[in-house]
């Protein structure tokens, strides 16, 4: 079955309690909101960072209007990413179907690092990526997969984060397995025992209780709706992997 025949369930079907009460579509609507804080915390930073950097540059004697220019576009690119990325979530509120096209993961990981590079450099991680020496093209929503693999690298810096005394490294591979693109994301974390693993993709689930939210159920109905599935593996005190496939484009 293609992904277009597919219904999308969306966030509202994702979290929806049995049985829910007034209370429970409350803490539903409370929750989403979070949800989206924090998929538009990387934009939204980057705007802020690079409006201070530009005015800094503005401010010196002779201002440096090249460096000035690149800035102002870099906050472009981030308030066009801001509104894709509102557009993208409400879409799936609201049941909307995703908007398919030909597109490269690679290229959606390559931007997704970069909106990341400030928390993986305050985090001393070591990125290692293994990509295929030939590129396949996926029909997939482009912003809905660049949200899953943000949410996914982000969860893994979350995991490293609270480590201490070893090695933090954040492991990305991208390979062809028969007609479909694979992506991993592995961390070097505190791991999860195999009945967190079990619940991982509830709403509101969280192994950290400063951080309950819809991020990975969220990522598992945007993979489902593509016609994948998003799948985790983990071993406590050793680290953590979730994957999902794509089918390539024919």
């Amino acid at each position: 079955m293609s992904p277009d025949s597919r219904s999308c369930n969306g966030i509202g079907d994702a979290v929806k309690p049995v049985n829910a009460t007034r209370s429970d579509e409350m803490a539903a609507v409370g929750h989403y909101s979070a949800v989206m804080s924090r998929e538009l915390h990387h934009p939204l930073t980057s705007l802020v960072f690079d409006a201070e950097a530009a005015l800094r540059w503005l401010d010196r004697p002779q201002a440096e209007l090249g460096e000035v220019i690149r800035g102002l576009e870099r906050m472009r690119d981030a308030a066009l990413r801001a509104v894709a990325i509102a557009r993208s979530l409400q879409a799936l509120a609201v049941h909307a179907a995703p908007s398919f096209a030909p597109v490269l993961i690679e290229d959606l990981l390559e931007a997704v690092l970069r909106n990341v590079a400030r928390d993986i450099e305050r985090h001393r991680i070591a990125v290692e990526t293994e990509l295929p020496a030939v590129r396949s093209l996926v029909r997939a929503d482009a912003v809905q997969i660049q949200q899953v693999l943000l949410n996914l690298i982000g969860n893994a810096i979350d995991a490293m984060a609270v480590t201490e005394g070893r090695d933090r490294r954040l492991s990305i591979a991208i390979r062809h397995v028969g007609s479909a693109v694979h992506c991993s994301i592995s961390d070097t974390g505190t791991g999860m025992e195999a009945d967190t693993v079990a619940r991982v993709f509830e709403p509101f689930y969280s192994t950290r209780p400063a951080k309950k939210g819809l991020g990975l159920t969220i990522a598992r109905a945007i993979i489902e709706a593509h016609g994948g599935k998003l799948e985790a593996r983990s071993r406590p005190g050793i680290g953590s992997t979730l994957s999902f496939h794509l089918d390539v484009t024919r």
